[in-house]
This record gives structure tokens, C-alpha cells and sequence, in this order.
């Protein structure tokens, strides 16, 4: 009994020795590693065999592997996860509390004062740096970059490219649609402002997801190639720190609260969350992102997202020009590197003239247009041909949108014929449902019929139609609506 004593008594002072060994390596391994906290409330650490540039999560498999390693080459001990996690816990602490200004880590696209600078996704870690006076391929980085499991390489542009390449890798029938799409791919390289979604329509067969991928492999290849709002907030904005460009295929319909949250992304939002349960800290995830969505139906219908879109359509792509999938992307990642190069010269042109004299009269994305005007020339365009188009662009969709709403048709119908249609929002629901045939898309309440005149009210100022509401009744309850045509119209 005393020698199985004695025994396991040697055992646990061993054990305690390898633990003690396997400590000292462990912080041997991690003395000269810098760590930073980054503006996400985690912390990053530079390790071995990557630049500074491109720091890796404290709390992350990739850590754990190579402190692992190391301990094993210096001890020829296995370091167990328990240790490993003790000592990176211990590091995490020691960089939150030493406290200083947090580090903005980028995800593909980063932004100095006068630079774009594009993660390649390479092993050897390039960026392409874009400046007024041109770009170039470096090693070395200005910004932080956080590179998520899913990213994958950009191959490297070449000098004299032409983004006019891709029009034949795409599908539209109209010219203007791919103004507007390289317009899209342009404003994802900016920050100033807020991206813009873009909206694909297209019949079965007309090969939008197809085009969504080919766009996304531009800005930022990676898996997975498309990404679903049905997990809500938490989810998406969780997806968006491990994308740049985000795709989502094949929706029929947007709720009001998935509407909210695309127009969060693509303006810039967030939203917290308790760090634990036992305490009141919040951890904040923030992000802005360029979005792609496509679908067959008209499913944005929420006046916000609609102004904040760029919308273009895919008409169905017959027999005779079909292809596979495997040929279309061996076409067109045999001419992706010029067509970069010629995407990095239009933002190059773009950052040489943002400072020049604005036009006086700019559509509603006013941010959007300055940027992709100063790029006109590298895009093919005439002077002012970008705001031609986006003018035009968007009084067709206003049009689309007229079209789309019954209250708005029967509106201009009536004012059309009297010069003037007063009614209460629920005079107005009888009406309008008895002068459609279908009744779709009319509200059933008086408060779904006010939300609708609101979201009506410009279409309808753009036909020369004004509204003034004011509320009667005997407790002021009951809201009138007045539409007439402008005076000498």
C-alpha cells in the first residue's frame, strides 16, 4: 500500500514538473508576440510566418495549433487545450487591461486617408495599394487586415486593363444596367457614404445567381457564396465580419424587418449584446457592407431599401447561347486579372477627382454618383454620362414603382379627370378597391392606407400631384387627403 502510494505521489510531482515545462514554453512562445485589441472588443496577437498586417484572433484554432508546435519542438511535451486556453485567457486579459484605442481590422477593402488598399487573399499576403496617381502590388500593407476561414485569392491584375471585358460575361439587355453594375463594383472599393445594394431581377434561366457570383469573385471571393437573412440580426451582422461583399439568392420576399436590417448594413449599423448573463457588459458588433440580391419577383418594397437600390434585370437566356456553369467561370477567370486592373485604374481615376467641382444638380444617391463621375473616362463614358444614366436609372424604377401601386394609379386617375380628390383614408380603400380588378396590393386599414400615401407621395409629386393631410372629426381622429394638380400644371 505504500509503494502504490509512494508511486502515485511521483506520478503527480512528474505531471507537475511537464505542466511547469509546458508553462515556461508557452510564454517563452508568446513574449516578443504583439497583441492588439481590435475595434470588435477582441484580441488579435502578430504571430510567425505572417506579417504584422494581419493579425490572428487570440481565441482561434490557428493560435492554438501553433502554440502547440512550438511547445512540442522545445519540450517534446503535448501541450493539453486546458493549458493552452489558460494562457491565451491569461494574454487576452493583459491586452484589455493595458486598455488603449482599439485597431480597425479590415476585411478585404481597407482605407487609409488617401488610399484603397485590397487584400489579395494570397499565402505571400499582397495588397493592391490604389491612389490617385495609379496602383500597385506590395508586400506591406498600411492597414490591418483580419482574414476570415472562408476567403479566397484574388488573382493578381495587370497593367492596362479593361473592365469593359466584362460585358461579356454578363447577361443584360440593356447597356445602361451595366453602367450601373460598374458603378456597383466601384462604389464597394469607397467607404465614403453608403453602399448601395444592388438588385437583380431576372425569369428562371436568366442567369442572376450566375452574375451575383461573378460580381461577387471581383470584390470578394470566398465561401459561402451566398448568405441567408432567415437567422435575423445576430447572424448576419455575425457573416458579415467574416465577408466584404455579401450575396443572397433566390428571395421571394423581404419583411419589414429584414428591410431595416439591409439598410443597417449598407449605411453602416449595429447593435449590442450582453457579454454574459452575470454581468451588464455589451459586446457591439458593427459592420457596412456593398450587398448583392436576386431574385425573380419584385420583392423590395419598402420605400427605404427602394431608394437606397441600384436595380438591373436579366432577361432569360435562350438555348442557343447557353452555357455550363464550368464554362462560363473558365471564360471569365481567364480575363478576371484585366478586368482588376481595369477596376483598380477607374478608382484610381475616381480618388485623382473627388476633390473637382460637384455638379449642381445630383439624383438621390448623391454620394454614389460623385464617387463613380470622377471614373467616367476609364469606364468609357462621356462627361456626365454616369449621372445620364443613374437619372434615367432611376426615373424608370420610380416608373416601375408607379405601376407597381394601385393607390397610386387610381390617384392620378382620378386627379387626372377633377383636378382634385378629397377623401378619408378609408373612403380611399373603398374606392380604390372598387376601381381595381384585382384588389392587390391595396391596404386594408386606414393606417396601412396612410403608410401607403407616404410611400407614394414622391412617385406622385413626380406627376405633378401634390397631397396635403389634415385631421377632422369630432376627436380629431379621422385623417383627410387632399390631391390635387399643381397650380398651372
Amino acid at each position: 500500500m505504500t509503494n502504490a502510494c509512494e508511486q502515485l505521489a511521483q506520478a503527480s510531482k512528474s505531471n507537475l514538473g511537464k505542466q511547469d515545462r509546458i508553462r515556461e514554453a508557452l510564454k517563452t512562445a508568446t513574449s516578443g508576440w504583439e497583441a492588439l485589441l481590435s475595434d470588435d472588443s477582441d484580441v488579435y496577437v502578430a504571430v510567425p510566418g505572417r506579417p504584422s498586417s494581419h493579425p490572428v484572433k487570440a481565441r482561434s484554432t490557428a493560435v492554438s495549433d501553433i502554440l502547440k508546435q512550438v511547445v512540442f519542438d522545445e519540450t517534446q511535451l503535448h501541450a493539453s487545450d486546458r493549458l493552452v486556453e489558460e494562457h491565451v485567457s491569461g494574454l487576452i486579459s493583459r491586452t484589455r487591461l493595458k486598455g488603449g484605442a482599439p485597431e480597425t481590422l479590415h476585411v478585404r477593402v481597407g482605407w487609409t486617408d488617401r488610399e484603397i488598399v485590397i487584400d489579395l487573399g494570397t499565402e505571400t499576403f499582397e495588397c493592391v495599394r490604389i491612389d490617385a496617381d495609379g496602383w500597385r502590388v506590395d508586400d506591406r500593407s498600411p492597414v490591418l487586415f483580419k482574414r476570415p476561414d472562408g476567403m479566397r485569392a484574388l488573382p493578381l491584375p495587370v497593367r492596362e486593363g479593361d473592365i469593359s471585358l466584362l460585358a461579356s460575361h454578363l447577361h443584360f439587355a440593356d447597356r445602361k444596367d451595366f453602367i450601373i453594375v460598374c458603378g456597383f463594383l466601384l462604389g464597394a472599393l469607397w467607404q465614403t457614404g453608403p453602399f448601395h445594394p444592388l438588385v437583380v431581377y431576372g425569369q428562371r434561366g436568366s442567369s442572376k445567381s450566375t452574375m451575383s457570383l461573378i460580381l461577387k469573385s471581383i470584390i470578394d471571393p470566398g465561401s459561402p457564396s451566398f448568405r441567408s437573412l432567415d437567422n435575423g440580426t445576430w447572424d448576419t451582422y455575425i457573416g458579415a465580419g467574416h465577408s466584404y461583399l455579401i450575396v443572397l439568392d433566390n428571395i421571394s420576399s423581404l419583411s419589414s424587418a429584414q428591410s431595416d436590417l439591409l439598410c443597417s448594413l449598407s449605411t453602416g449599423g449595429g447593435f449590442n449584446v450582453r457579454a454574459r448573463y452575470s454581468n451588464d457588459q455589451e459586446i457591439t458588433f458593427e459592420a457596412k457592407r456593398p450587398i448583392i440580391m436576386n431574385g425573380i419577383e419584385s420583392f423590395v418594397r419598402r420605400d427605404d431599401l427602394m431608394d437606397r437600390s441600384l436595380v438591373v434585370e436579366c432577361p432569360e437566356i435562350t438555348k442557343d447561347v447557353r452555357k455550363t456553369e464550368e464554362e462560363v467561370f473558365s471564360d471569365f477567370e481567364r480575363e478576371l486579372p484585366a478586368i482588376l486592373g481595369g477596376l483598380y485604374d477607374a478608382a484610381s481615376e475616381a480618388l485623382r477627382n473627388r476633390f473637382s467641382p460637384k455638379p449642381e444638380r445630383l439624383p438621390r444617391k448623391a454620394d454614389f454618383a460623385v464617387w463613380v463621375s470622377g471614373a467616367e473616362v476609364v469606364l468609357g463614358l462621356e462627361p456626365g454620362g454616369f449621372l445620364k444614366t443613374l437619372w434615367e436609372h432611376e426615373e424608370a424604377r420610380d416608373a416601375e414603382l408607379f405601376l407597381e401601386s394601385p393607390v397610386a394609379r387610381y390617384i392620378q386617375e382620378r386627379v387626372d379627370e377633377n383636378g382634385i380628390l378629397e377623401a378619408t383614408c378609408g373612403q380611399l380603400i373603398e374606392q380604390v378597391k372598387s376601381w381595381s380588378t384585382k384588389g392587390h396590393g391595396v391596404p386594408s386599414t386606414p393606417q396601412g392606407m396612410a403608410a401607403e400615401l407616404r410611400r407614394v407621395a414622391p412617385l406622385l409629386r413626380s406627376k405633378n400631384i401634390e397631397m396635403t393631410k389634415k385631421r377632422g372629426g369630432s376627436n380629431g381622429d379621422r385623417l383627410r387627403v387632399f390631391l390635387r394638380l399643381n397650380a398651372g400644371d
